[in-house]
């Protein structure tokens, strides 16, 4: 995969501005996948057991600009009540990238351009395996929410402010919203 050409102005510190959410959507081609034990990982990351398996998942922060500034794709799942972002389980035969990718796809039904790698969220499985979660800052190439798995009852674009809102009162395993208050605010 060609290495991204983010931008003039590559943003230094580990968080966005909204501004800088949208500096680069004019530049083509997705961030190279991130190598294990780079980027920033969430805190609250406990040391674990050489032998204890970690779940590892990938999903994207995807933004476009709205009507009244940017949005942010979110999913509803009816089971659960719950709001989150577009994410799911690394296969073993791909990488990280190319499972937010494919999640986002099976998920939403958009394609997405991948902009930046934005870190990761420690949490807890119901089960009580440990999950890393990577995200990426990605835009949408195409959208068709018709073509999302079932899994999800609603796929829509909101504000900045109703995603932050929704991912902090209504998300059940990840505190997503926390991706909202290192990167992009």
């Amino acid at each position: 995969m060609e290495e991204s050409k983010i931008s003039k102005k590559r943003v230094a510190s580990s968080h966005l501005s909204k501004a800088d959410v949208f500096a680069n959507f004019d530049v083509p081609g997705p961030t190279p996948n991130p190598s294990p034990g780079s980027g920033r990982v969430g805190r609250g990351r406990e040391r674990r057991k050489s032998n204890e398996r970690v779940h590892i998942s990938a999903g994207a922060v995807v933004v476009r600009p709205g009507k009244s500034g940017c949005e942010v794709l979110v999913l509803y799942r009816k089971a659960s009540n719950s709001w989150h972002l577009p994410k799911g389980t690394k296969r073993a035969d791909e990488s990280i990238l190319e499972t937010a990718l494919r999640e986002v796809k099976e998920e939403t039904g958009a394609e997405i351009l991948v902009r930046e790698y934005l870190g990761s969220l420690a949490s807890v499985k119901t089960n009580g395996t440990p999950k890393l979660t990577h995200y990426y800052l990605a835009s949408p190439s195409s959208v068709d929410f018709s073509n999302h798995d079932t899994e999800h009852d609603e796929v829509k674009f909101v504000t900045f402010g109703e995603a932050y809102r929704l991912l902090r009162k209504k998300s059940v395993h990840e505190k997503e919203y926390e991706l909202f208050d290192r990167y992009l605010r």
